[in-house]
């Protein structure tokens, strides 16, 4: 709307439409002619009568429409104009700005039912009210199933709980919407917990979901969260400028901890997350490999202790392991120029790369400048062409800092050879006893064996009777 204020000011009407009767119909609606009382609009391949029909060329004309009809204020024709936009079966997007209340939408009914390839909805900055916002449900209800996207940015404007929980409903006849956002719509824990109960069964292709600027406290986060934990196709979540606490950050955490979240950037803009909820999810992002944006500038309460965790998170030094085994995926945590710390930001720019292994081993070579090579001694020289690949493949990655990798490739391959003579003799040693010992078992087995055979031909060769003589039994 800035864009039409400038160039009102600013343009003719031959920068906005090349055609005579178009600029004739937008001059005299730009300076409220009194005699100019009504408009109709047409289609390009349909019959165009009167001195009042619009035929726009292009959407921007449209627009431009638009924008001189709501600034008009002696036209009566904007019923008509609906009426005729009501025949209309190709616009696929529509947009609503600044409305006064939700008379347009029941004039457009017959447009938002006969419409069957309108995929998105915006409202903005519009004055709606409850009655306003019920007239607006039954124009979503009334749409078509090809709906895929709604907007609905209100600036703090009350619709109402229950207007509000009719436009959710209506929005759950739309089960292919793949973008719904509610900003600014002063949504609360009745709201919530309406589209936590809607949201499981009938929105399962969402994919963008955006709360932002409203007064969704902890229990409605909880209930929200509930909803979400098998939406395994939400990719964005919006919750910038609630009212969340410490267990809405749990709840919210249980989610981004579950292997079926899906979930690659989430936006916790100025919610006063402290140190407590920044601990929370550097917790519980260490097994996730799926986020890549976790926005929090604006939360001031988050302190050095804060900000520690997400860099242990992002590169755990205690040791090797650990560091190869970090947080590779997280890349944005938001306004990082200005409240992130240095080293977090470095290891958010470092995991931007694509090349996951890549990434690991330019933190090891960043943190580690010394390698123990005695865990490795078990597997004796079969670990060492191993270590020697590893840095080979580490020579090749880029670094902005000077990695020594043939210094360090030296020092691991001398403590192989001055750690793994002493223990090979020790496993000689160990292998030639096993051996003795195999042998004097082998040798002991054949005796007895032998023994048995030697029984077995005595039993053969000689006859037994029972004698009743105090021997028994006789061998002869």
């Amino acid at each position: 709307m800035d864009s039409y204020n400038w160039h009102d000011a600013q343009a003719e009407m031959w920068y906005i439409t090349s055609c005579e009767k178009n600029r004739e119909i937008l001059r005299r609606l730009k300076d409220n002619d009194p005699d100019f009382t009504e408009v109709s609009v047409n289609a390009q391949d349909q019959p165009a009568a009167g001195e009042y029909v619009f035929i726009p060329t292009c959407l921007r004309e449209l627009g431009w429409l638009g924008y001189f009809i709501g600034n008009n204020t002696i036209c009566s024709g904007i019923e008509k104009f609906c009426r005729g936009l009501s025949r209309n079966r190709s616009i696929q997007t529509i947009t609503f700005r600044y409305l006064s209340d939700g008379e347009t939408f029941q004039m457009m009914s017959q447009f938002f039912k006969r419409n069957h390839n309108l995929m998105e909805i915006e409202v903005r900055e519009s004055a709606l009210g409850a009655e306003g916002s019920r007239l607006l449900s039954l124009a979503i209800g009334g749409c078509s199933k090809s709906l895929t996207r709604f907007i609905l940015h209100m600036d703090d404007n009350d619709l109402g709980d229950e207007g509000l929980v009719d436009i959710i409903v209506a929005l759950s006849m739309h089960p292919q919407l793949q973008e719904l956002q509610l900003n600014g719509t002063n949504i609360g824990r009745i709201e919530s917990i309406a589209l936590a109960t809607l949201l499981p069964w009938t929105t399962t292709e969402l994919h963008t979901l955006d709360l932002s600027n409203n007064d969704i406290d902890d229990e409605a986060v909880e209930a929200l969260m509930s909803a979400l934990a098998n939406g395994n196709k939400l990719r964005k979540l919006i919750l910038c400028n609630n009212f969340i606490r410490a267990r809405g950050w749990r709840a919210i955490s249980t989610l981004l901890a579950s292997p079926n979240c899906n979930l690659e950037q989430v936006f916790f803009t100025d919610n006063r997350i402290n140190d407590e909820g920044a601990v929370i999810f550097a917790s519980v992002l260490a097994n996730n490999c799926k986020l890549k944006r976790l926005a929090l500038s604006y939360n001031a309460a988050i302190t050095a202790e804060g900000w520690a965790a997400f860099s242990k998170l992002l590169c755990n030094t205690s040791s090797v392991n650990k560091t190869f085994l970090s947080n590779h995926t997280l890349q944005d945590m938001g306004g990082r120029d200005a409240t992130v710390p240095p080293d977090v930001s470095s290891y958010l720019d470092l995991n931007t790369g694509t090349d996951k292994k890549q990434v690991a081993i330019i933190k090891i070579l960043q943190n580690h400048h010394h390698f123990n090579m005695q865990p490795l001694f078990e597997w004796d020289f079969k670990a060492l062409p191993l270590v020697i690949g590893w840095f080979e493949r580490a020579a090749a990655c880029p670094t902005d800092f000077n990695a020594n990798i043939g210094n360090r490739k030296l020092s691991s391959i001398y403590q192989f050879i001055r750690g793994i003579p002493p223990l090979y003799i020790e496993s000689r040693l160990n292998q030639e006893l096993s051996e003795v010992c195999a042998t004097e078992m082998k040798l002991e087995l054949t005796l007895k064996l032998q023994d048995i055979k030697q029984r077995k031909r005595n039993v053969e060769g000689g006859c037994i009777f029972y004698s009743s003589a105090p021997g028994g039994w006789l061998d002869l």
